[in-house]
């Protein structure tokens, strides 16, 4: 009889430093490879900031649901003193979880 393998996807927000980040790859490190089809999916694209990133394991799979042009001009409103960008900042907090979703099939 042959046993099929169970498919995990495991959902972060992003991959720079922090104790989650790296809880996730130390989690990914351990989950044994003949029982389990992996996907790793990542909110949050930051780039240089994607630390954690060279350390996934070669035989995971992963993907970024928001790219790094979005994530960077995101920062850049957030930071910016000027009113309209505060707004626009706040609508595109709204479209950053809307291509998540759409991109994750929901």
């Amino acid at each position: 009889m042959i046993k099929m393998k169970k498919r995990i996807i495991v959902h972060t927000g992003n991959l720079s430093i922090g104790g989650q980040e790296k809880m996730t790859i130390e989690f990914l490190k351990v989950l044994p490879r003949e029982n389990y089809d992996i996907k790793l999916i990542v909110e949050e694209d930051k780039g240089e900031e994607n630390y954690y990133a060279k350390e996934i394991p070669n035989d995971i799979n992963y993907e970024f649901l928001v790219s790094n042009k979005f994530m960077q001009s995101l920062i850049k409103q957030k930071k910016s003193k000027n009113i309209f960008n505060k707004v626009l900042y706040s609508i595109n907090l709204i479209r950053k979880k809307n291509k998540a979703i759409k991109k994750m099939g929901g």
